[in-house]
């Protein structure tokens, strides 16, 4: 993904473009700030928690993330197919 900076944002006036500098420049209190649940995190739930440790246990095995043995394995089933 290329990222462009660009002197204008679309849908923002000027005004609104320079208030939300403002608002950064000054810093936001993380603290006070109300958390959001990320949506991402259920998906963890959608794989039975057998296959969940076996997944683990091989990403450990093989020294690569979790994530990266899921992928070889659907990679490997779709090849088979």
């Amino acid at each position: 993904m290329t990222e462009k900076i660009s002197e204008q944002a679309s849908g923002f006036s000027a005004q609104d473009v320079e208030r939300f500098v403002s608002e950064a420049e000054a810093g936001y209190d993380l603290i006070s700030c109300e958390w959001e649940t990320n949506p991402h995190l259920n998906f963890l739930h959608l794989v039975p928690e057998d296959l969940v440790s076996a997944i683990s246990r091989r990403a450990e095995l093989d020294n690569v993330s979790d994530e990266e043995v899921v992928r070889k394995a659907l990679e490997n089933y779709l090849r088979a197919g």
